[in-house]
């Protein structure tokens, strides 16, 4: 398996484990991947009535999170309003920015996460 194999492998590991705790925690997802031409969303998620966009990262030390750029803030806000216009989603939706962290070693069940609530501020149109 190549490193991008494996890297591939644990994202997806990591983005079930955070879809899980989404849904133990009483939310409901609307899409997985969610891919246009502006770009990618990790999970899109509602509760109520917040729409939440969500970046899932893996890492195997926690330490080693740095963020996330504002260029792929960007592209998942632009996907994020993508999503939204060709979903017919209503502007009474409060819309939130989320990054799921997940710390794991791809033979074990995660050691670690943690969820970042409104991780950034999307000018939205």
């Amino acid at each position: 398996m190549s490193s991008r194999e494996a890297a591939e492998t644990s994202g997806r590991i990591a983005e079930f484990f955070a879809v899980i705790v989404l849904l133990c925690s009483g939310h409901r997802i609307l899409a997985r991947r969610w891919r246009c031409h502006a770009g990618e969303v990790d999970i899109i998620a509602k509760r109520r009535n917040l729409l939440l966009f969500i970046e899932v990262k893996y890492r195997r030390r926690m330490d080693h999170w740095h963020g996330i750029s504002p260029r792929q803030k960007q592209r998942i806000t632009r996907a994020a309003q993508t999503f939204a216009a060709s979903h017919r989603i209503s502007r009474k939706f409060e819309w939130r920015f989320d990054v799921i962290l997940i710390q794991t070693d791809v033979r074990a069940w995660p050691h670690m996460w943690q969820h970042i609530k409104d991780a950034w501020q999307a000018e939205l149109r």
